[in-house]
């Protein structure tokens, strides 16, 4: 008997975004027209301001101004033996074994990514920006995880038990972002 690769995560988040933007240039580039990429976020536009200046631009942005919590408890991964006469177990093999009980909060995160399929001739500008602003507190907790095998009042004999590679963990991450820029 295995009690194995089983999960349990709570998971929290301010703000999460998933950005794409795939663009193929025409017959050429043209002339570029417009105004870059910006933004402003926040009371004081000076601290918190960004501009993102290319041909293609793939801009995110993010303001957390509220508390964000993730919270996992009372999560119990065990294999009960419950006879309660003569042997409960004799000559076997019970593992709980790669189990996991996690938490994670976040106050922004996102994922970006601008794939560009340019001309043979000239250079094309692309580019990838990202801003976050966190305000609040981010907590992630874990608490009272129960890894095990039990037994009522019978014998166990002859037998191979093993509790071992499970994992409990906490993450709290206030900015979290991840970008990427694909020339084809």
């Amino acid at each position: 008997i295995t009690l194995g690769d089983n999960s349990t995560f709570a998971l929290a988040r301010g703000n999460s975004a998933t950005n794409a933007l795939n663009v193929s240039a025409g017959a050429d580039y043209g002339v570029g027209t417009g105004s870059a990429a910006s933004a402003n976020i926040g009371s004081d536009p000076y601290l918190v301001s960004a501009t993102l200046e290319a041909r293609t631009a793939l801009f995110n942005n993010q303001l957390n101004e509220g508390a964000v919590s993730a919270t996992s408890t009372n999560a119990s991964y065990v294999v009960a033996l419950n006879d309660t006469t003569g042997n409960t177990l004799n000559n076997a093999t019970i593992g709980v074994i790669g189990n996991s009980v996690a938490a994670g909060a976040y106050g922004n995160t996102a994922i970006s990514s601008l794939s560009l399929t340019p001309l043979n001739t000239a250079m094309p500008t692309a580019a990838v920006g990202n801003r976050q602003y966190n305000t609040s507190a981010i907590t992630a907790q874990v608490t009272t995880v129960g890894y095990g095998i039990s037994s009522g009042v019978g014998a166990v004999s002859g037998s191979n038990l093993s509790v071992s590679a499970n994992t409990i963990s906490a993450t709290a991450i206030g900015n979290n972002a991840t970008n990427a820029l694909l020339s084809n």
